[in-house]
């Protein structure tokens, strides 16, 4: 939880709220939702059938948070979803990601910017982590990048590629909208930085502030 945890004493207080794509099994969720307390709100979104049950089960006396049995990308609608049988935080929307795949189904998909629209109030923080869907992800938040949201992005460069992106298209976004990017430690990045240590690492998780 290290990162977890510097993150929200970071950047989260009693009462607010938080949207987090890829919840998975609900390690940072947990985290989130100890921060923000029974005031706050968590969106904790996992498109796995077998965890997001999981998940119901952990947060059911937790009624500040919600879980979504979707995934996230550019558009509403519904995609083929590959869950991985070894290691489930690898499940992906792009069957060359996945080791060992399982059957595969449909989901339901939204954007960010609808998930935003649904909730009380605009969160302060939105992490994503969804193997290879990132660039999809913020095509569908032009909205939510506008606002003064903090984001936490896990980037798969590997994973990128599968899903015929790059690092580039992780990034860009985030410039076009004057965000400052940083290290998950906090360390100031300059742009070519954040682009040259997301692409040289097979996992990279960073920093976007408004």
């Amino acid at each position: 939880h290290g990162s977890a945890d510097a993150i929200a004493r970071k950047f989260l207080n009693d009462g607010d709220s938080v949207l987090e794509i890829g919840a998975a099994d609900g390690e940072f969720t947990h985290v989130y939702a100890a921060r923000v307390g029974m005031s706050g709100h968590v969106v904790a979104v996992e498109p796995d059938r077998v965890q997001y049950e999981a998940l119901q089960r952990q947060f059911e006396r937790k009624p500040w948070v919600t879980v979504k049995p979707c995934a996230v990308g550019a558009a509403p609608g519904a995609a083929v979803f590959y869950p991985d049988r070894t290691s489930p935080k690898r499940s992906s929307l792009y069957a060359e990601n996945v080791m060992d795949p399982g059957d595969s189904y449909l989901v339901l998909t939204t954007t960010i910017d609808a998930l935003v629209a649904s909730m009380p109030r605009a969160p302060k923080l939105i992490q994503v982590d969804a193997q290879g869907s990132e660039p999809a992800i913020l095509r569908g938040a032009t909205k939510a990048l506008s606002l003064a949201i903090v984001w936490v992005i896990e980037v798969w460069h590997y994973g990128l590629i599968n899903a015929g992106a790059d690092v580039s298209d992780v990034i860009t976004p985030f410039r076009a909208y004057a965000y400052t990017p940083r290290s998950i430690l906090g360390k100031r990045l300059e742009w070519h930085e954040a682009y040259d240590y997301a692409a040289r690492r097979i996992i990279h998780r960073a920093l976007y502030l408004p």
